[in-house]
Protein backbone atom coordinates (compact mmCIF):
# COMPACT_ATOMS: atom_id res chain seq x y z
CA UNK A 1 0.00 0.00 0.00
CA UNK A 2 2.82 2.41 0.87
CA UNK A 3 4.47 1.67 -2.43
CA UNK A 4 1.19 2.44 -4.23
CA UNK A 5 0.86 5.86 -2.56
CA UNK A 6 4.57 6.54 -3.13
CA UNK A 7 4.26 5.88 -6.88
CA UNK A 8 1.11 8.00 -7.10
CA UNK A 9 2.79 10.86 -5.24
CA UNK A 10 5.74 10.76 -7.67
CA UNK A 11 3.36 10.89 -10.64
CA UNK A 12 1.49 13.89 -9.21
CA UNK A 13 4.79 15.64 -8.47
CA UNK A 14 5.95 14.99 -12.04
CA UNK A 15 2.72 16.47 -13.42
CA UNK A 16 3.12 19.58 -11.23
CA UNK A 17 6.73 20.10 -12.35
CA UNK A 18 5.73 19.79 -16.01
CA UNK A 19 2.96 22.34 -15.52
CA UNK A 20 5.40 24.79 -13.89
CA UNK A 21 7.91 24.39 -16.71
CA UNK A 22 5.23 24.97 -19.34
CA UNK A 23 3.99 28.09 -17.53
CA UNK A 24 7.44 29.68 -17.34
CA UNK A 25 8.13 32.27 -20.08
CA UNK A 26 10.42 31.14 -22.87
CA UNK A 27 12.75 34.06 -22.12
CA UNK A 28 13.86 32.23 -18.98
CA UNK A 29 15.39 29.54 -21.15
CA UNK A 30 16.36 31.64 -24.17
CA UNK A 31 18.09 34.77 -22.90
CA UNK A 32 19.25 36.05 -19.54
CA UNK A 33 18.22 39.58 -18.65
CA UNK A 34 20.85 42.33 -18.66
CA UNK A 35 20.88 44.37 -15.45
CA UNK A 36 23.28 47.14 -16.43
CA UNK A 37 23.78 49.69 -19.21
CA UNK A 38 24.88 48.32 -22.58
CA UNK A 39 27.08 51.11 -23.96
CA UNK A 40 27.93 50.93 -27.67
CA UNK A 41 28.43 54.69 -28.11
CA UNK A 42 32.23 54.35 -28.16
CA UNK A 43 32.57 50.75 -29.34
CA UNK A 44 35.93 49.96 -31.01
CA UNK A 45 35.21 46.35 -31.99
CA UNK A 46 32.43 43.85 -32.57
CA UNK A 47 30.46 43.15 -29.40
CA UNK A 48 28.19 40.24 -28.60
CA UNK A 49 25.95 39.51 -25.62
CA UNK A 50 22.73 37.77 -24.70
CA UNK A 51 20.20 38.70 -27.38
CA UNK A 52 22.39 41.17 -29.31
CA UNK A 53 25.28 41.48 -31.73
CA UNK A 54 27.04 44.74 -32.64
CA UNK A 55 28.79 44.83 -36.02
CA UNK A 56 31.26 47.63 -35.44
CA UNK A 57 32.36 47.90 -39.08
CA UNK A 58 28.83 48.31 -40.45
CA UNK A 59 27.44 49.90 -37.25
CA UNK A 60 24.52 47.47 -37.24
CA UNK A 61 23.00 46.27 -33.97
CA UNK A 62 20.91 43.11 -34.25
CA UNK A 63 18.45 42.59 -31.40
CA UNK A 64 16.94 39.12 -31.12
CA UNK A 65 15.10 38.50 -27.86
CA UNK A 66 17.26 41.11 -26.12
CA UNK A 67 16.10 41.91 -22.55
CA UNK A 68 17.48 44.66 -20.33
CA UNK A 69 16.09 46.03 -17.07
CA UNK A 70 18.25 48.30 -14.96
CA UNK A 71 17.98 50.85 -12.17
CA UNK A 72 20.79 52.83 -13.86
CA UNK A 73 20.01 56.03 -15.79
CA UNK A 74 20.78 54.58 -19.24
CA UNK A 75 19.67 51.31 -20.80
CA UNK A 76 21.15 51.08 -24.32
CA UNK A 77 23.50 53.76 -25.71
CA UNK A 78 24.20 54.00 -29.45
CA UNK A 79 26.67 55.99 -31.59
CA UNK A 80 25.90 58.13 -34.63
CA UNK A 81 24.81 56.38 -37.87
CA UNK A 82 23.66 53.22 -36.10
CA UNK A 83 21.22 50.78 -37.66
CA UNK A 84 19.08 48.68 -35.33
CA UNK A 85 17.81 45.45 -36.87
CA UNK A 86 14.83 44.04 -34.96
CA UNK A 87 14.32 40.29 -34.83
CA UNK A 88 11.67 38.86 -32.54
CA UNK A 89 10.69 40.90 -29.48
CA UNK A 90 13.21 42.83 -27.36
CA UNK A 91 12.69 44.92 -24.19
CA UNK A 92 14.69 47.72 -22.59
CA UNK A 93 13.83 49.40 -19.30
CA UNK A 94 15.95 52.03 -17.53
CA UNK A 95 15.52 54.79 -14.97
CA UNK A 96 15.96 57.92 -17.15
CA UNK A 97 16.61 56.87 -20.77
CA UNK A 98 15.78 53.41 -22.12
CA UNK A 99 17.53 54.00 -25.46
CA UNK A 100 19.73 57.00 -26.24
CA UNK A 101 21.92 58.05 -29.15
CA UNK A 102 24.49 60.69 -30.07
CA UNK A 103 23.20 60.97 -33.66
CA UNK A 104 21.30 59.22 -36.41
CA UNK A 105 19.53 55.87 -35.92
CA UNK A 106 17.61 53.75 -38.41
CA UNK A 107 15.28 50.98 -37.23
CA UNK A 108 14.74 48.10 -39.65
CA UNK A 109 13.57 44.48 -39.51
CA UNK A 110 10.28 42.74 -38.78
CA UNK A 111 10.58 42.50 -34.99
CA UNK A 112 9.37 44.58 -32.04
CA UNK A 113 11.29 46.77 -29.59
CA UNK A 114 9.67 47.80 -26.31
CA UNK A 115 11.20 50.79 -24.50
CA UNK A 116 10.15 51.90 -21.02
CA UNK A 117 11.43 54.54 -18.61
CA UNK A 118 10.24 56.78 -15.80
CA UNK A 119 11.95 59.57 -17.76
CA UNK A 120 12.27 59.23 -21.56
CA UNK A 121 11.87 56.07 -23.60
CA UNK A 122 13.88 57.13 -26.65
CA UNK A 123 16.30 60.06 -26.37
CA UNK A 124 18.46 61.67 -29.06
CA UNK A 125 20.95 64.10 -27.54
CA UNK A 126 22.45 65.12 -30.88
CA UNK A 127 23.14 68.83 -31.47
CA UNK A 128 23.05 68.40 -35.26
CA UNK A 129 19.71 69.11 -37.04
CA UNK A 130 20.95 67.00 -39.97
CA UNK A 131 20.88 63.89 -37.81
CA UNK A 132 17.78 61.73 -38.06
CA UNK A 133 16.06 59.10 -35.95
CA UNK A 134 14.11 57.01 -38.45
CA UNK A 135 11.68 54.13 -38.13
CA UNK A 136 11.78 52.39 -41.50
CA UNK A 137 10.47 48.96 -40.49
CA UNK A 138 9.39 46.96 -37.47
CA UNK A 139 7.42 48.06 -34.41
CA UNK A 140 8.53 50.39 -31.62
CA UNK A 141 6.45 50.52 -28.43
CA UNK A 142 7.70 53.37 -26.25
CA UNK A 143 6.47 54.39 -22.80
CA UNK A 144 7.93 57.31 -20.89
CA UNK A 145 7.17 59.23 -17.72
CA UNK A 146 8.18 62.73 -18.84
CA UNK A 147 7.83 61.84 -22.55
CA UNK A 148 8.05 58.79 -24.77
CA UNK A 149 10.37 60.46 -27.32
CA UNK A 150 12.70 63.44 -26.94
CA UNK A 151 14.76 64.71 -29.89
CA UNK A 152 15.50 68.41 -29.47
CA UNK A 153 17.66 68.70 -32.59
CA UNK A 154 17.67 65.53 -34.69
CA UNK A 155 14.70 64.97 -36.98
CA UNK A 156 12.35 62.17 -35.92
CA UNK A 157 10.84 60.40 -38.93
CA UNK A 158 8.48 57.48 -39.47
CA UNK A 159 8.71 56.20 -43.05
CA UNK A 160 7.36 52.68 -42.44
CA UNK A 161 6.63 50.18 -39.70
CA UNK A 162 4.71 51.17 -36.58
CA UNK A 163 5.27 53.54 -33.66
CA UNK A 164 3.23 53.29 -30.46
CA UNK A 165 4.10 56.03 -27.97
CA UNK A 166 2.69 56.59 -24.49
CA UNK A 167 3.77 59.81 -22.82
CA UNK A 168 4.05 62.30 -25.67
CA UNK A 169 6.57 63.05 -28.42
CA UNK A 170 8.80 66.15 -28.32
CA UNK A 171 11.01 66.90 -31.34
CA UNK A 172 12.52 69.69 -33.39
CA UNK A 173 11.06 68.08 -36.51
CA UNK A 174 8.50 65.28 -36.59
CA UNK A 175 7.63 63.65 -39.92
CA UNK A 176 5.20 60.80 -40.47
CA UNK A 177 5.57 60.06 -44.17
CA UNK A 178 4.56 56.40 -44.14
CA UNK A 179 3.71 53.60 -41.74
CA UNK A 180 1.51 54.24 -38.70
CA UNK A 181 1.77 56.28 -35.51
CA UNK A 182 -0.22 55.96 -32.29
CA UNK A 183 0.47 58.62 -29.65
CA UNK A 184 -1.14 58.66 -26.21
CA UNK A 185 0.04 62.21 -25.55
CA UNK A 186 0.67 65.29 -27.68
CA UNK A 187 3.06 65.30 -30.63
CA UNK A 188 5.03 68.54 -30.31
CA UNK A 189 7.47 69.86 -32.93
CA UNK A 190 9.36 73.14 -32.47
CA UNK A 191 10.32 73.48 -36.16
CA UNK A 192 8.17 71.30 -38.46
CA UNK A 193 5.36 68.81 -38.02
CA UNK A 194 4.57 66.92 -41.22
CA UNK A 195 2.01 64.18 -41.88
CA UNK A 196 2.00 62.67 -45.36
CA UNK A 197 0.75 59.27 -46.53
CA UNK A 198 0.64 58.01 -42.93
CA UNK A 199 -1.95 56.61 -40.54
CA UNK A 200 -1.75 58.71 -37.38
CA UNK A 201 -3.80 58.63 -34.18
CA UNK A 202 -2.91 61.14 -31.47
CA UNK A 203 -4.75 62.47 -28.45
CA UNK A 204 -3.98 64.58 -25.41
CA UNK A 205 -5.84 64.86 -22.12
CA UNK A 206 -5.37 68.61 -21.97
CA UNK A 207 -4.75 70.79 -25.01
CA UNK A 208 -4.05 69.99 -28.65
CA UNK A 209 -3.06 66.55 -29.89
CA UNK A 210 -0.68 68.11 -32.46
CA UNK A 211 1.44 71.16 -31.70
CA UNK A 212 3.87 72.90 -34.04
CA UNK A 213 5.67 76.08 -33.01
CA UNK A 214 6.49 76.86 -36.63
CA UNK A 215 5.28 74.83 -39.64
CA UNK A 216 2.53 72.22 -39.88
CA UNK A 217 1.73 70.42 -43.15
CA UNK A 218 -0.49 67.53 -44.21
CA UNK A 219 -0.89 65.82 -47.58
CA UNK A 220 -2.24 62.59 -49.04
CA UNK A 221 -4.35 61.91 -45.93
CA UNK A 222 -7.98 61.96 -44.84
CA UNK A 223 -8.28 63.71 -41.46
CA UNK A 224 -10.70 63.47 -38.55
CA UNK A 225 -10.56 65.68 -35.45
CA UNK A 226 -12.57 66.28 -32.29
CA UNK A 227 -12.44 66.68 -28.53
CA UNK A 228 -12.53 62.90 -28.03
CA UNK A 229 -12.87 59.64 -29.93
CA UNK A 230 -16.67 59.90 -29.95
CA UNK A 231 -16.79 63.38 -31.47
CA UNK A 232 -14.47 62.91 -34.45
CA UNK A 233 -15.52 64.69 -37.62
CA UNK A 234 -13.98 64.92 -41.06
CA UNK A 235 -11.92 68.06 -41.57
CA UNK A 236 -9.67 69.62 -44.18
CA UNK A 237 -7.64 71.58 -41.63
CA UNK A 238 -6.59 70.76 -38.10
CA UNK A 239 -7.54 73.45 -35.58
CA UNK A 240 -5.97 72.24 -32.34
CA UNK A 241 -8.48 69.57 -31.27
CA UNK A 242 -7.55 67.10 -28.52
CA UNK A 243 -8.08 64.06 -30.75
CA UNK A 244 -6.71 63.64 -34.27
CA UNK A 245 -6.58 60.80 -36.78
CA UNK A 246 -5.33 60.58 -40.34
CA UNK A 247 -5.65 57.84 -42.93
CA UNK A 248 -3.29 57.65 -45.89
CA UNK A 249 -5.05 58.19 -49.21
CA UNK A 250 -1.97 57.74 -51.38
CA UNK A 251 1.53 56.35 -51.21
CA UNK A 252 2.69 59.83 -52.18
CA UNK A 253 5.75 60.81 -54.15
CA UNK A 254 8.55 58.27 -54.08
CA UNK A 255 12.06 59.49 -53.30
CA UNK A 256 14.86 59.41 -55.83
CA UNK A 257 16.84 56.16 -55.91
CA UNK A 258 19.93 58.06 -57.06
CA UNK A 259 19.81 61.17 -54.87
CA UNK A 260 17.85 59.81 -51.91
CA UNK A 261 15.20 61.35 -49.68
CA UNK A 262 14.10 64.89 -50.49
CA UNK A 263 14.42 64.49 -54.26
CA UNK A 264 11.38 63.10 -56.16
CA UNK A 265 11.80 59.99 -58.29
CA UNK A 266 10.75 62.02 -61.35
CA UNK A 267 14.32 63.34 -61.41
CA UNK A 268 15.51 59.74 -61.93
CA UNK A 269 13.05 59.35 -64.82
CA UNK A 270 14.28 62.59 -66.44
CA UNK A 271 17.90 61.46 -66.10
CA UNK A 272 17.00 58.06 -67.54
CA UNK A 273 15.22 59.71 -70.46
CA UNK A 274 18.23 61.95 -71.07
CA UNK A 275 20.56 58.95 -70.97
CA UNK A 276 18.40 57.11 -73.53
CA UNK A 277 18.49 60.14 -75.84
CA UNK A 278 22.29 60.37 -75.55
CA UNK A 279 22.75 56.66 -76.24
CA UNK A 280 20.40 56.85 -79.20
CA UNK A 281 22.26 59.88 -80.52
CA UNK A 282 25.58 58.10 -80.10
CA UNK A 283 24.28 55.15 -82.15
CA UNK A 284 22.28 57.00 -84.82
CA UNK A 285 24.50 60.00 -85.56
CA UNK A 286 27.43 57.96 -86.98
CA UNK A 287 24.97 56.18 -89.30
CA UNK A 288 23.49 59.48 -90.51
CA UNK A 289 26.96 60.98 -91.05
CA UNK A 290 28.09 57.92 -92.99
CA UNK A 291 24.97 58.02 -95.16
CA UNK A 292 25.51 61.71 -95.88
CA UNK A 293 29.13 61.05 -96.90
CA UNK A 294 28.02 58.17 -99.14
CA UNK A 295 25.31 60.31 -100.73
CA UNK A 296 27.76 63.17 -101.39
CA UNK A 297 30.26 60.73 -102.89
CA UNK A 298 27.65 59.36 -105.33
CA UNK A 299 26.56 62.90 -106.17
CA UNK A 300 30.17 63.84 -106.95
CA UNK A 301 30.58 60.77 -109.19
CA UNK A 302 27.34 61.58 -110.98
CA UNK A 303 28.50 65.18 -111.49
CA UNK A 304 31.77 63.97 -113.07
CA UNK A 305 29.85 61.73 -115.45
CA UNK A 306 27.70 64.63 -116.55
CA UNK A 307 30.81 66.73 -117.26
CA UNK A 308 32.24 64.02 -119.55
CA UNK A 309 29.04 63.98 -121.56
Amino acid sequence: MNRYFSNRFCRVLAYVMCAILIALPMSVFCHAEHTGTVNLANAKQHMRGEGYFWDNREKVLTLDGFSLATSEDFGLKLPDNATVKLVGTSRIKAEKYALSSTGSINFIGSGTLILESEGTGLYSYSNNPKHRVRISEGTLKIKGGAQAVLSENAEFTVTGGKLEAVGGINCRTFSAVGGSVYADGAIHATHLLKISCADVEAFAKDGAALVSDNLFTTEYVKMLAGNNADSLEKTDSYEGESYFTSTATSKGVRDSIIFGEGTPITVDYLLLGGAVVLVAAALVLPIIIKRNKTRKMYEAIEAEKNKDK
